[in-house]
């Protein structure tokens, strides 16, 4: 079995990192590691930045320690996370639509399959809101596939 995502010891699909035994073999993102970088960048290229708004897929596990993390981060630096929840791809203009009621500033796209997938989609509608947005991965950012 091959797989990716969050920390394979917390979510116990292996023993230990060195030692992880059984037939799995996969890629861990540890993205919730980066979640204070994720609030450096766009606090770095605005300055007086106060609302960032989060993507948050309900439907995977790894957006909770993910989450939690980036909410630590942003108050730790003095910023307001809007985590703007969303359950399948049929919510996103829904979601995209409330970004502007709930007055954000910016936007961060975790790196995740549901995101991955429509990301163009994703960036577009950024693009139409006006938000400066930062993606947890570069292909992501990408208006068109290649």
């Amino acid at each position: 079995m091959t797989a990716a995502g969050g920390d394979p010891v917390a979510f116990g699909l292996v023993k230990s990192l060195s030692h992880p035994g059984g037939n799995v073999t996969g890629l861990a993102t540890f993205a919730e590691l980066l979640a204070s970088k994720q609030i450096d960048l766009p606090r770095e290229l605005m300055p007086h930045l106060s609302r960032l708004a989060m993507l948050v897929d309900v439907s995977d596990p790894v957006h909770l320690p993910q989450l939690r993390e980036t909410m630590a981060a942003a108050t730790a630096n003095g910023i307001t996370l809007v985590p703007i929840e969303i359950a399948s791809i049929d919510e996103l203009a829904t979601a995209f639509e409330a970004l502007s009621e709930k007055r954000v500033e910016a936007l961060s796209v975790p790196p995740d399959p549901l995101f991955f997938n429509f990301r163009i989609r994703v960036a577009e509608l950024a693009a139409k809101k006006g938000l400066p947005a930062i993606y947890g991965l570069r292909e992501m950012s990408k208006m068109v596939d290649s």
